[in-house]
């Protein structure tokens, strides 16, 4: 079970925050109990902030477009190999410019129930590395008012890494990325009631170049309060097992 550590109105990536130009409005739909709604960032062109994500930060990271990470200036990028489709949504901070980065996606409860637990994942990737640089990961929080958000500790452990030759690295690979989940229960999100999750990084500790990281393959999906004719079927089935157990 997935645990909450602390609540914050705004990110330790965000300390005061500014809209990117280009922020996307809507929102997901949970739709389905027990499907997931996933956003790989195919074909991503990292001119604006995807559909149904909203881009703020400290200072104002421009758009980079994309790159396989050879790219050196500091702002927002979609990662991937060259020509490819496959992206991710990716961060470079730098000293002024790219300071702190927080990604927040919308999603709406449309199940007709009350959402009582998420289960969330996703993929971390390094694209590229500064030898003897920084290190820096990503902090991931849930709101379910749009205010407060609340840091889950299983999906805010990946740290970047600093060791090897500078330069653009293979984000895809096993070595520079992993892929986390949390369960978030006791939850009461109504139906037609919104939720956000953010991804907030900054520039990360020690000194020098930051690595350039991103998120890949989130994935959230929802469960529900069970209807009373599923409970009352479980609590059948249970005296059934008890009455079996008793003529044994």
């Amino acid at each position: 079970m997935m645990s909450f550590v602390r609540n914050t109105v705004l990110g330790a990536a965000t300390a005061a925050t500014l809209a990117i130009g280009g922020a996307a409005q809507g929102a997901y739909v949970i739709a389905t109990p027990g499907a997931p709604v996933i956003e790989n960032f195919t074909s991503y062109a990292g001119s604006a902030a995807p559909t149904n994500w909203t881009i703020t930060g400290s200072s104002a990271p421009g758009f980079q477009n994309q790159s396989t990470g050879s790219g050196t200036a500091g702002g927002i990028y979609s990662y991937g190999a060259t020509s490819s489709s496959e992206r991710a949504l990716g961060y470079l901070g730098n000293s002024s410019t790219a300071a702190s980065v927080a990604y927040t996606a919308a999603y709406t409860n449309n199940t007709g129930d009350t959402l009582i637990q998420l289960d969330i994942s996703f993929r971390a990737e390094q694209w590229r590395l500064a030898s003897g640089g920084r290190t820096n990961g990503w902090e991931v929080s849930l709101s379910t008012d749009g205010v407060n958000y609340t840091v889950i500790n299983d999906l805010s452990t990946w740290t970047s890494t600093n060791s090897g030759t500078t330069g653009a690295v293979d984000g895809n690979s096993a070595t520079y990325s992993a892929s986390l989940a949390a369960t978030v229960s006791s939850l009461s999100i109504a139906n037609g009631s919104n939720f956000s999750i953010r991804f907030a990084a900054d520039r990360g500790s020690g000194s020098g170049s930051s690595q350039g990281i991103a998120i890949d393959d989130v994935s959230v999906t929802g469960t529900v309060i069970p209807e009373p004719a599923s409970l009352a079927l479980l609590g059948l089935g249970g005296l059934l097992m008890l009455g079996r157990g008793r003529r044994a």
